[in-house]
């Protein structure tokens, strides 16, 4: 039977204590890194949460300056005229007569009707638009087939000092109404014309339409009009 020396004991004592405190030293390493991802997940968490409140506050307040904003346009009271038109025979004029006192006519800030023509009260970028309705008898011609062609014509004309105090179109066009090739009948026909012009203080706005056509001009409301806004 050996006999285990002396100096030979702590050597078993120590293996074996090593085992048991590698044993013992295993769940320990294990809580270290639960607790490290824990911290991480907590990290991530409150970095989501930090930068989804920002936003959500950047969101909030964009919509309530465009609430802000568009209650402020809408306080806003631009220059605006609207006219209504008509033909008057005494008149005897290469346009149709404008009232802003009948209908839907309104006149409102600066903008003004003076001697049938809308006056510009400061410069500016405007929308300028206006539309004539007409009723013409759309015959046959003799010899003709294909019927009588009838045309047309309506412009919006600006005065200004840039323009050399003179009249020149702003708009223009020509239209065909009809051609009828049996009988005798009425040719409807509207003409819309708008667009933004920068004008200057003191530009005067006006229609042309051709004289022999003015007695053909529909009167009725919302068929014929006239009018500038301020933008």
């Amino acid at each position: 039977m050996k006999v285990l020396r002396e100096e030979e004991t702590p050597t078993v004592l120590d293996v074996e204590q090593g085992s048991e405190q590698e044993a013992r030293g295993t769940p320990s390493r294990g809580w270290g890194w639960a607790a490290g991802l824990l911290t991480i997940a907590l990290c991530a968490s409150a970095t989501i949460i930090l930068t989804w409140h920002p936003q959500n506050q950047d969101q909030s307040e964009n919509r309530n300056g465009l609430q802000l904003k568009l209650r402020q346009l809408a306080g806003i009271e631009k220059d605006a005229i609207h006219l209504t038109g008509e033909y008057d025979k005494e008149a005897n004029s290469t346009a149709v007569t404008w009232i802003a006192n009948s209908d839907h006519g309104f006149i409102q800030g600066k903008l003004a009707l003076e001697g049938n023509k809308i006056v510009i009260p400061h410069n500016g970028l405007y929308f300028v638009y206006s539309q004539a309705s007409f009723y013409l008898k759309c015959g046959v011609k003799q010899g003709d087939p294909t019927g009588e062609l009838l045309s047309v014509r309506y412009a919006l004309l600006r005065w200004s000092d840039s323009y050399g105090r003179v009249w020149k179109p702003l708009l223009n066009t020509e239209r065909s109404v009809c051609r009828r090739a049996e009988g005798e009948g009425l040719g409807y026909s509207g003409i819309y014309l708008g667009a933004i012009f920068k004008l200057q203080e003191g530009d005067m706005l006006a229609t042309y339409v051709p004289n022999h056509l003015l007695s053909n001009v529909e009167e009725n409301s919302g068929q014929t009009f006239f009018g500038a806004f301020a933008l």
